[in-house]
């Protein structure tokens, strides 16, 4: 098991050789993503590599931030910027005259990683912050299963099952799942924002595209979300008990068909249900203890949410 600390690189050793391949952030890369709603709006944000500048030797990207405005259908800049530079296998973020762990995409199996989350930012950062604060949040996760998937484009990527070690450590924005030179699988670019809350629609990534790699999650459509058209309608799933000790009970109140999911914490689809118009039976008689996520999607409308078998 291997132990990754604090690493500061401050931008004034240009003795150091700081030109690596850029295989996160190359220019044009886009992230897109559905942040957590209450009211089930549909909060999407696209992240997009729009220029590159040196500092001092670093070969760095600048990430720009857009918000979707259901009223004109069109991407609205944020006003929010990050600052990434690429070392290897890491990928590090710039805060006032420092860099600090992002990323690190050679991790191993029980690998504990110490790493830091932007401050405000703005959608960036995903943990709070306080007045006259300059250092940014140190946060820390363990890797306990690594799986390998394969992108749209062909490759096969690492992908990596975190979770918290240290609760007490400021704020608690947990990536969940990492995926390897593409990030955060939650919803949000840097973390799932840490409380608990079953209401509204969790959202979660969409999709990633640079000059040589796709990957679609199975989320949101990547093509239907990133046109000027309508998403298909996120809503709010209405489920109890929750937590359960035997089943589920969902009120389907749409005229349509829809197919239900449950996702174990790993991502694997362990049943599958067709839903009907009406209140529907999930069993969990035959489940082990633990957290799950529960997607349906019909037509016009989709929803997740996390339920509990106790």
């Amino acid at each position: 098991m291997k132990y990754t600390f604090i690493l500061l690189l401050f931008y004034v050793c240009p003795q150091m050789n700081l030109f690596s391949q850029k295989n996160f952030a190359p220019l044009n890369a886009e992230w897109s993503y559905e942040n957590h709603t209450l009211d089930c709006s549909g909060d999407y944000q696209l992240f997009k590599v729009e220029n590159e500048i040196m500092i001092d030797d670093k070969d760095c990207s600048v990430i720009h931030a857009y918000q979707w405005n259901h009223e004109s259908s069109d991407w609205q800049s944020t006003g929010d910027t990050l600052v990434v530079w690429e070392n290897d296998s890491e990928v590090y973020f710039l805060e006032n005259t420092s860099f600090y762990l992002l990323f690190d995409f050679d991790m191993e199996l029980e690998d504990t990683m110490f790493y830091y989350n932007p401050i405000n930012r703005g959608a960036f950062s995903s943990t709070q912050t306080y007045d006259g604060q300059e250092v940014p949040n140190m946060l820390a996760y363990v890797v306990y299963d690594i799986e390998f998937v394969e992108a749209e484009s062909g490759q096969t990527l690492r992908k990596y099952y975190v979770d918290a070690v240290y609760n007490d450590i400021s704020g608690c924005a947990i990536p969940h799942i990492i995926l390897e030179n593409i990030g955060c699988m939650a919803n949000r670019f840097t973390g799932e924002i840490c409380f608990s809350v079953n209401k509204g629609c969790h959202g979660g990534f969409i999709c990633y595209r640079n000059d040589t790699l796709a990957y679609d999650s199975d989320h949101l459509d990547c093509e239907t979300f990133t046109a000027t058209e309508e998403v298909p309608y996120s809503i709010h799933l209405k489920i109890h008990p929750n937590p359960t000790t035997d089943y589920w009970l969902l009120d389907w109140e749409y005229s349509e068909k829809a197919q239900l999911q449950l996702l174990d914490i790993q991502g694997n689809v362990i049943r599958t249900q067709a839903i009907l118009p009406g209140q529907q039976k999930i069993p969990a008689q035959d489940l082990p203890s633990g957290i799950y996520l529960m997607k349906v999607k019909g037509d016009s409308v989709f929803g997740s949410i996390k339920v509990f078998k106790q």
